[in-house]
């Protein structure tokens, strides 16, 4: 069976002056949006999920949903069990006991997958922008204190958040008109009062070509 979050991204690592690809954490909006919020959770935390493979996150997985359990304020974190696999063992045993746990599973053929899923709490606080995240409504997400606090290392991202005005101009007269074959124009960005990123889409969500039963459902 096919299951994936789209293709797992390939990033390029340099080894005795030969290029390898190895499998990156895959480079969709919510590694980008919501990730950097997970420091929330302490030094430890992050020491801990920094030295574990990460392969992909997002915000939900259709197999879980169609089992029964809808997972709405989490982030689905896909790990690579085989690589730095005494960090990866030390990580689920720590998690595990820890209040941001929700779940784990393998994720795919059970005998033959090295990937496994863990499904963290986002943290509390930010549950609100959790949900503007999932509606598009980037510029609501975060305080200016939280931005400074947990994205002042990605300017790209800030210049989303706060609607920066060059930023504005380049998504609504390349972004927008790429994406939908529309001619607006350099004014028609100047008039723009709405977001300067896109909806997120699929790739937000694991195994999302899967369809999704519309079964009762146990949110946690």
């Amino acid at each position: 069976m096919k299951i994936q979050i789209g293709e797992v991204y390939m990033g390029k690592i340099i080894q005795d002056d030969i290029e390898i690809r190895v499998p990156s954490l895959y480079p969709n909006k919510t590694r980008k949006y919501l990730l950097p919020c997970l420091k929330e959770y302490g030094d430890e935390f992050m020491f801990r999920i920094n030295n574990v493979f990460k392969i992909a996150a997002g915000v939900a997985d259709i197999v879980t949903d169609n089992c029964g359990f809808t997972h709405e304020k989490h982030i689905f974190m896909l790990l690579d069990s085989k690589v730095a696999s005494s960090f990866f063992i030390g990580f689920l045993d720590w998690i595990k006991e820890q209040e941001m746990y929700e779940d784990d599973y393998v994720f795919g053929n059970i005998q033959k997958s090295t990937y496994h899923m863990v499904v963290i709490r986002f943290p509390e606080k930010f549950w609100g922008s959790l949900d503007d995240f999932k509606d598009g409504s980037y510029s609501r997400m975060y305080s200016a204190e939280t931005i400074q606090k947990f994205f002042r290392e990605y300017p790209d991202v800030i210049k989303v958040f706060i609607k920066e005005h060059n930023y504005k101009i380049n998504f609504v007269t390349k972004t927008l008109n790429r994406k939908f074959g529309t001619n607006l124009t350099h004014q028609d960005a100047e008039d723009w009062d709405g977001e300067v990123e896109l909806k997120p889409d699929d790739k937000e969500i694991f195994n999302h070509h899967l369809k999704k039963k519309d079964n009762g459902t146990n949110s946690k």
